[in-house]
């Protein structure tokens, strides 16, 4: 007689205890994304919205740039990056062509990223242009061949780029946080310009090493976390089991969290690819800038990030038992949640009742 583990119980109902298991990879994944959901948006970048029939071609195009660069099956290729477009493209452009993603915290310090690169060895590091500096002050003996610089503001509607070049102050000191001028590097746009990779290039296998990740190194150097296909496709479905009432191409995802993070990364890049949604993209956490054309419609979060989104006020000293308080106003109509995705934490009961999951 089979006995269910006793966590199960307290499960949702109609949560499997198991999962199917995946046979295939990530970029078989994207590729069935695509062809299901071709014209429905894919991401959306303070207004601007990209579809998936557009996301897979642009990762189409970003491989064959990677591939021209040399990028062969198993290298390890760097990702620094915020949240943004760029990011989900290049993330899925070097899983196309069998490589490895690398995921670094853009604002680590030079030293740090430094570390890191000698460990892993990438030769090829797709960055965000404000940190290029930091590659560029590596020692000689780990100077990164190739860096691809991105300017984030490309991906911005038309008229806030056009805003951002105003003789204002604040607007000028918006743009300097945004972008940044690079030397001896590959923009971004000319990757993006190179014809579609070629059909027949291989494809990953489920068994092939995805994703290197690094810990925090709290207690001891960073070590680099070697993820599968099949570990992060499994993840993705035991997301798709958990929150079982998110619906193909109807659902809006508030990507606050980094995507440079395992929780970020499984949320967006790939259960939210898996599930077709609307992956709303913010290269910080915003409480006061979110997108009021998208709203979310499950914002998988930890508790202090829904606290954020939420607009519940932090919570004062010596507030004992009187916290939070009653009718806190929230400043957004935030839909009510479906499910609880909180990374173990629990989340305030006020700011729950406005945050969906």
């Amino acid at each position: 007689m089979t006995t269910s583990p006793p966590w199960v119980q307290n499960y949702q109902p109609g949560v499997p205890a198991e999962i199917e298991l995946p046979t295939e990879s990530l970029v078989d994944l994207l590729t069935r994304s695509v062809a299901e959901a071709g014209p429905f948006t894919a991401m959306t970048f303070f207004g601007r919205t990209t579809s998936y029939a557009e996301l897979g071609a642009q990762v189409q195009q970003v491989a064959e740039g990677l591939r021209i660069l040399g990028v062969e099956a198993g290298d390890r290729v760097a990702i620094i990056l915020p949240n943004c477009p760029q990011h989900v493209v290049a993330f899925y452009a070097i899983l196309r062509l069998g490589a490895v993603v690398v995921e670094h915290n853009p604002l680590a310090t030079p030293h740090e990223l430094s570390d890191l690169f000698a460990d892993h060895g990438a030769q090829v590091a797709i960055c965000w242009d404000v940190a290029v500096q930091k590659l560029q002050a590596f020692p000689s003996d780990r100077q990164v061949p190739d860096i691809i610089a991105v300017n984030m503001l490309e991906e911005f509607p038309a008229v806030m780029q056009a805003a951002l070049r105003l003789p204002v102050r604040k607007l000028r000191e918006s743009r300097k946080a945004l972008t940044a001028p690079t030397r001896a590097t590959l923009p971004w746009r000319r990757v993006l310009r190179t014809e579609p990779l070629d059909p027949s290039t291989p494809r990953p296998t489920v068994d092939d090493l995805a994703v290197i990740l690094y810990t925090s190194g709290t207690t001891g150097k960073p070590k680099g976390v070697m993820l599968t296909h099949f570990n992060l496709y499994s993840n993705a479905l035991q997301g798709a089991a958990w929150m079982k009432d998110a619906q193909y191409r109807k659902e809006n995802f508030y990507a606050v969290l980094p995507m440079f993070h395992a929780f970020g990364m499984t949320l967006y890049l790939t259960y939210g690819v898996l599930r077709q949604a609307n992956l709303v993209l913010f290269p910080v956490s915003m409480s006061t800038s979110c997108s009021r054309r998208s709203r979310s419609t499950r914002r998988p979060s930890i508790a202090r990030c829904r606290r954020s989104i939420g607009g519940l006020p932090r919570r004062p000293r010596n507030a004992g038992s009187r916290w939070p308080p009653r009718n806190t106003a929230s400043p957004a109509p935030w839909p009510s949640p479906t499910t609880s995705s909180n990374s173990g934490s629990p989340s305030p009961a006020d700011c729950s009742s406005r945050a969906t999951a």
